[in-house]
């Protein structure tokens, strides 16, 4: 469970970072995108991913007392695919400037998008370029893949989404990377909301998968 401390830090990390690229909202807001992401990290950490529990607990502790119901709360979240793209980037980037980091570890994991029997039902993407093979788990799946590169201690410093039957190989060159920062946040609670962002890689995969093919 986040502390309270926790979670003023990371709304304060991402607000700042918001401000650096120049994001910008609607002033008329009364909840702002800093609020929104960051809302969904505690989602993420203290409630399995549930929206609504997240949000009943920042009024129930005063942190964001005007946070939105949760069917304009989606839609304001799916609105940051874009932001929480740039985000991970560009911390990823500077965590490997500051770190020195020599020895990465790459792997892929497939997010289904539906069960294999729901094939012809699903409406969020269709193709077969979808369908694809896990090698470890001897199965097959219909969705993305995640191509992941990380560092030995297990934090995310790259990702790239491919359609499911993209081979590991040919996506290895599409892992690219981002500009750096021009500021310093502190380093341990930097490290810590880094590790976040890989716990919320499937909201920025929802958005690509709805992105028209090619």
């Amino acid at each position: 469970m986040l502390c309270k401390d926790k979670i003023t830090s990371i709304f304060c990390i991402i607000d700042d970072i918001l401000k650096e690229i120049n994001h910008s909202e609607d002033i008329r807001r009364k909840v702002s995108d800093s609020e929104i992401i960051t809302t969904v990290f505690i989602a993420a950490t203290n409630f399995y991913g549930n929206y609504r529990s997240a949000i009943k607990f920042v009024k129930q502790y005063n942190l964001f007392p005007n946070m939105l119901e949760e069917s304009r709360f989606n839609r304001r979240l799916h609105s940051l695919g874009n932001v929480l793209y740039e985000l991970f980037h560009l911390i990823a980037s500077f965590y490997k400037e500051i770190t020195c980091e020599m020895n990465y570890i790459i792997d892929s994991f497939p997010i289904p998008i539906c069960q294999n029997i729901r094939i012809n039902r699903c409406k969020i993407a269709k193709g077969k370029q979808y369908r694809g093979y896990t090698a470890s788990m001897r199965s097959y799946f219909y969705g993305i893949k995640v191509q992941l590169v990380t560092t030995g201690e297990g934090i995310p410093i790259a990702f790239h989404f491919t359609v499911g039957k993209t081979a590991d190989v040919k996506a290895l060159d599409k892992i690219t990377a981002f500009s750096n920062l021009l500021f310093l946040p502190n380093l341990p609670a930097f490290s810590f909301l880094l590790s976040f962002f890989f716990k919320i890689i499937w909201l920025v995969a929802l958005f690509f998968v709805s992105l028209p093919s090619n």
